[in-house]
């Protein structure tokens, strides 16, 4: 997700410093991420100052972004905000009720290049002056201050940039990655299919040309060793999509452990004004400092002239090499037309440690006009809500 205006900082490859992440290719990780659908590590490298990475909650100081650069590229410098600078109407200013960066530590192969203090009252791009060839870095927090919002302990970047020359300059993007710089292993698609459909042949579920046809195909790693495979598939000429999610062994060589509950969704669109839309969306949810679990976002929504209606059922799912089990379920609804209820709750862990963390699910329901021209006639009611579980006999319980 890289905008056109970042690619105006591509200029000559000797003299002039580029924005080497979109000018050569290089790749980004992050030592977390948030447990939200709508918040990627992606948004890091965007190019848009109205979105943010943001990491686990809980972790603040400690928090990094590694990046490799081409051997052949040199760095001048790199650029990052100390914080979410997006401010808006509906959830007001974000960069100062989120924690802000006071100070970061860049080193490369163990070695301190700089330390540097952060102005924290500052929303733009800041800059930490390096000079050095290209290789691996890593921007380290060491210090933050605390956002108004006392329960928002998340670590916020909303860009970063790394600056210099390269001895040519191509159009790119940077890969973005989670926890490592190296890509996790996984599985090609039509490995995700022989483990999910054994008797797969030719696009099919089956061997039989009536056995329905597979849409799409998604591999995500949790560990070395488990991926979980999605596929979709869907009978000729049906509006209903069918989407099996299942957590699949890779070594030493692709086998089934279980599958998930099936979900079906139905996209049907009679015309541009009406319809139904369904999505599903995998997300990896760190679970300790050693594991990941998997949040699968199942969302199915009804639209019309002056109505939107839908619900998104959150399931998170914890693998190992002999199981995949639901460990906890919540949901969020929405309905808008000429008055809005909209109940939307997103989960975190309390703290990141070695064994099994107390979550706590965050729901802020809103009641009211979103469309009245004078925002204070809107008469919006907004009323927030906490649950909080802990692992006990194999799942979460709420306390």
């Amino acid at each position: 997700m890289v905008v056109v205006a970042l690619l105006s900082n591509i200029a000559s490859a000797d003299d002039n410093p580029v924005n080497l992440l979109v000018s050569t290719p290089t790749t980004v990780a992050v030592s977390s991420t948030v447990a939200n659908a709508a918040i990627l590590p992606d948004h890091l490298v965007d190019g848009k100052l109205s979105t943010a990475w943001n990491s686990q909650t809980g972790e603040l100081a400690g928090a990094w972004i590694a990046v490799r650069v081409p051997a052949d590229a040199r760095v001048k410098s790199i650029k990052l905000t100390a914080g979410f600078t997006h401010k808006g109407k509906k959830l007001g200013d974000l960069f100062t009720q989120n924690p802000r960066i006071k100070k970061v530590r860049i080193s490369q192969a163990g070695k301190v290049l700089v330390e540097k203090e952060l102005d924290v009252d500052n929303r733009g791009l800041q800059e930490l002056p390096v000079d050095i060839a290209g290789g691996d870095f890593e921007v380290r927090v060491v210090e933050v201050v605390p956002g108004t919002k006392k329960n928002w302990r998340e670590t916020c970047v909303s860009e970063f940039e790394v600056w210099g020359t390269t001895p040519k300059v191509a159009k790119s993007k940077p890969s973005v990655r989670i926890r490592s710089l190296d890509a996790p292993p996984t599985l090609t698609r039509e490995q995700c299919i022989k483990a999910v459909f054994p008797d797969s042949r030719s696009g099919r579920i089956g061997p039989d040309k009536d056995d329905e046809a597979i849409t799409a195909v998604e591999a995500v790693p949790l560990s070395d060793a488990i991926v979980v495979c999605r596929v979709d598939h869907k009978a000729k000429r049906s509006t209903t999509t069918t989407t099996e999610i299942a957590a699949v062994d890779r070594t030493p060589k692709p086998v089934l452990i279980a599958k998930a509950t099936e979900t079906t969704l139905t996209e049907d669109r009679p015309n541009e004004l009406t319809g139904d839309a369904g999505s599903v969306q995998l997300v990896v949810f760190p679970l300790t400092v050693y594991e990941n679990g998997l949040l699968v976002h199942v969302s199915q929504s009804k639209y019309g002239p002056m109505m939107d209606d839908g619900k998104t059922e959150s399931k998170l799912y914890r693998a190992s090499r002999t199981a995949f089990d639901e460990v906890l379920a919540y949901e969020s609804t929405w309905s808008r037309g000429e008055a809005d209820d909209v109940d939307r709750c997103e989960l975190s862990a309390v703290e990141v440690r070695k064994t099994m963390p107390n979550l706590e699910l965050e729901c802020v329901n809103e009641q009211g006009h979103w469309h009245d021209d004078n925002p204070a006639d809107r008469g919006i009611d907004t009323k927030e809500r906490k649950e909080r579980y802990r692992w006990r006999n194999g799942k979460y319980e709420r306390r």
